[in-house]
């Protein structure tokens, strides 16, 4: 954390400096572009352009190796549903205890059985119980 400590306090004491270099990136004119992923044409592996499938990538809980996680930066929560939970050889007891509440589709909070930690991608997850309008 050293270095990113050190950057970002130069980027508060000079913050013109810091715009000027992350211009190009465009991050510092709207948050709407702070978790945005950009793909050149050089990136595309299927010539058709018409497609709109999710970004996943695989990680691991533990020793157990997941193939297809989605994450969504621009989410509050990451969630994992509980079936990959128990495909990984994982139960509802070994979560760790969290206050979170997700909101469904049917408005209604509802509390997470907990969190788990993915590694690589560095992410922690939220496991609902709240039926398939989260977990599908």
């Amino acid at each position: 954390y050293g270095d990113f400590c050190e950057a970002l306090i130069k980027a508060l004491q000079a913050p013109e400096l810091y715009e000027v270099s992350m211009a190009k990136h465009r991050l510092f004119s709207s948050p709407l572009f702070v978790n945005e992923i950009t793909f050149d044409e050089e990136d595309k592996l299927i010539d058709d352009g018409d497609h709109n499938r999710p970004l996943y990538v695989e990680g691991n809980i533990g020793v157990a190796h997941l193939r297809r996680i989605l994450i969504d930066p621009g989410s509050a929560v990451n969630i994992l549903p509980l079936r990959s939970l128990t495909r990984a050889g994982f139960a509802v007891d070994d979560l760790e205890s969290t206050d979170v509440m997700i909101c469904g589709f049917d408005n209604q909070g509802k509390p997470t059985l907990g969190a788990i930690y993915v590694e690589d991608p560095d992410v922690n997850f939220q496991l609902s119980g709240a039926g398939s309008s989260l977990e599908d």
